[in-house]
């Protein structure tokens, strides 16, 4: 168990102090009071999340497959594109990417 505070478990887990805090009030993690101080498990915190998961931002989608900004963002808003959303970016894994422009181009 590796007990810390929610600023100490935000640097070491790379997430932000409000996405914890959240977590602690909706009861999705087990948490110590010690006086005012709340403390994580950041090993339980960190298992739950699982691994991160790799992928590349819209300017390399762009240098990858030739499409403009501006097209990968229609492909996201219109859903044939697929794509998650990490901290606030658009990440893409590129061979889903590519199998999803074909599939686009072969049902036109």
């Amino acid at each position: 168990m590796k007990m810390r505070t929610i600023p100490e478990a935000a640097r070491e887990l790379n997430r932000s102090e409000s996405f914890l805090r959240r977590g602690v009030e909706t009861g999705k993690w087990k948490i110590f009071q010690a006086g005012r101080r709340t403390l994580l498990d950041v090993e339980d915190v960190a298992r739950q999340l699982g691994p991160d998961r790799a992928g590349v931002g819209l300017l390399e989608i762009s240098r990858l497959t030739g499409l403009s900004m501006n097209q990968i963002r229609c492909g996201i808003r219109e859903g044939w594109l697929p794509h998650w959303v990490d901290r606030k970016k658009y990440l893409m894994d590129p061979d889903e990417v590519r199998r999803a422009i074909q599939d686009r181009m072969q049902k036109k």
